[in-house]
């Protein structure tokens, strides 16, 4: 059994809300720490490769400055059509992406790494999940942006907010598509460390 106490509980190296209540529902004691770690593209890096190579540096990053720790490191990203879509810098930069989901599949891919005490690396996995968007018009785009909850969302929506809305429908992990995905994180977690003192 995963030995973790309130005393030491895991670190969720996350600063996002969405992950933190996501989180509690694992039933395990754990604490906040945020990665500082730049989070951008390397030249022709694939989906998945790229979230879990920011999931782990994330959780290396707080590793390094909590080493006797459980550290779980999250990156979540929005692929279409081979480019990948991670949080928007602006409102101008947010409505190009809406527009280009408008009426479209696409992917969302997010990647979780756990370092482990004194580890020297990651363990890591990857969850992908599908989305449709509705066909969107101006009008609904723009009500959307003022709400400001494409703030720090990769592909500039929320699914569990008002962005719902905007979703014909989707599949695979809902959780997932919010930021973390519940199963592959209990999984990393418990299968990897589940006889490891804490």
């Amino acid at each position: 059994m995963l030995n973790i106490s309130h005393q030491n509980p895991v670190i969720l190296a996350s600063r996002s809300p969405r992950r933190k209540i996501l989180f509690s529902y694992i039933g395990i004691p754990y604490e906040i720490l945020a990665s500082e770690i730049e989070e951008r593209q390397l030249e022709n890096e694939k989906p998945e490769s790229h979230v879990i190579r920011l999931s782990c540096l994330k959780a290396m990053d707080v590793h390094d400055k909590i080493p006797k720790r459980i550290i779980v490191g999250v990156d979540t990203i929005v692929e279409l059509n081979g480019k990948i879509m991670g949080k928007p810098s602006n409102k101008i930069e947010a409505q190009d992406m809406l527009n280009q989901l408008s009426g479209q599949t696409h992917r969302v891919f997010t990647g979780v790494s756990v370092a482990g005490i004194n580890s020297e690396n990651c363990i890591s996995g990857c969850e992908v999940s599908y989305v449709k968007f509705r066909k969107l018009g101006l009008t609904e785009i723009e009500w959307y942006l003022n709400t400001g909850e494409y703030i720090g969302k990769a592909g500039s929506y929320g699914i569990q907010g008002k962005g719902l809305k905007l979703i014909e429908h989707w599949t695979g992990s809902f959780s997932n598509i919010v930021g973390l995905p519940l199963r592959l994180t209990q999984n990393l977690l418990f299968s990897e460390y589940g006889n490891e003192n804490v």
